[in-house]
């Protein structure tokens, strides 16, 4: 587990743009854990206030759907890295680290955790069911990762993936 114990998790992307809502999903589900030292945080994109969250973060965990993927899911560790520019829409894991970094003199442990995204051209509230079946493969593989960093007590009883991604869907909650 990280020095401080705990664990910050943001999940963003537009549920109205269907498979772009992975990430808010996937931030629901563990939400829903109620997972002690892990603190949610979902929104539209990363935006330049999340650096301030960090502060109180041992490790981040950037949750993201991804349009090309080798399988349903990947988890990468990220580095700090300046950005040309800051835009609204175009802030990269990595840029948010570097101005936790510069700003606040905050290092983190991160990790990037991408899921397979198939639709994304339309505006409608729901998951194809390509990403929804990826989706339960996707939440097994994230329970095994907590439980190895030690967020997950092995003798809980509520780990099981959701019944299908479009029960997190309806409680998706954007702040950014």
């Amino acid at each position: 587990m990280s020095e401080d114990g705990s664990l910050l998790v943001l999940g963003y992307g537009n549920p109205g743009r269907q498979d772009d809502g992975l990430g808010p999903a996937c931030a629901n589900y563990i939400e829903a854990l109620e997972l002690k030292n892990v603190d949610v945080h979902i929104g539209y994109q990363l935006a330049v206030e999340d650096a301030l969250l960090m502060q109180q973060a041992g490790r981040v965990l950037f949750v993201d759907a991804a349009l090309e993927l080798p399988g349903p899911y990947q988890l990468s560790p990220v580095r700090a890295a300046p950005q040309a520019s800051f835009g609204t829409h175009t802030l990269s894991p990595g840029a948010l680290l570097y101005l936790a970094e510069s700003i606040f003199d905050v290092h983190v442990e991160a990790y990037v955790f991408a899921i397979r995204g198939y639709e994304f051209d339309r505006f409608e509230e729901r998951l194809s069911a390509q990403a929804r079946e990826g989706f339960k493969t996707s939440c097994d593989f994230l329970l095994q990762q907590l439980s190895h960093w030690g967020y997950i007590d092995s003798g809980r009883g509520r780990t099981a993936p959701p019944r299908d991604a479009q029960d997190n869907r309806q409680k998706t909650r954007c702040t950014n």
